[in-house]
């Protein structure tokens, strides 16, 4: 293995001649992983033994940070709800769009949502609204996508 590379991964160089992750997983095995030499290491565990550990740990670290990642979209999702268009304001949005007899321009639809006081909208209200003007309409203004992109 070349000079700074991990011993186990052959990924980037940490302590001892283990990365971060493969120390760790060093650690699982042998207890006193992170003061023993490396000759001390191999010679108590097979390098196949810390690889297959290695892998483990790089596994499960994978999938606690896809539950952070999940976590933390639920937890902005509830902070920013607050701040879109409440459910009775877009439906009147939707009910106005379906009741006039062409689809307004850009600038009025834009208009339209900024009237109703609460202009900011969910990627899922935004398709609604794309839904029903294109029921309505068939194809409309690129900039129908740019005024509902900023919302």
């Amino acid at each position: 293995v070349p000079a700074g590379m991990c011993l186990v991964c052959t990924q980037y160089h940490g302590c001892l001649g283990f990365c971060s992750v493969c120390i760790q997983a060093v650690e699982g095995l042998l207890p006193y992983g992170r003061s023993a030499s490396k000759e001390c290491i191999f010679a108590s565990t097979s390098l196949q033994a810390a690889i297959e550990a290695s892998n483990t740990l790089k596994v499960n670290i994978e999938a606690q940070a896809r539950s952070d990642r999940a976590g933390m979209f639920g937890r902005l999702d509830s902070a920013v709800q607050p701040v879109l268009m409440p459910p009775y304001l877009f439906n009147h949005l939707l009910r106005s769009l379906r009741s006039t007899a062409s689809m307004p321009s850009p600038k009025t639809l834009a208009q339209l949502i900024s009237d109703l006081g609460h202009p900011i909208m969910s990627a899922s209200q935004a398709a609604e609204v794309l839904a029903v003007m294109k029921s309505k309409q068939g194809d409309f203004a690129y900039q129908v996508y740019h005024v509902l992109c900023i919302r």
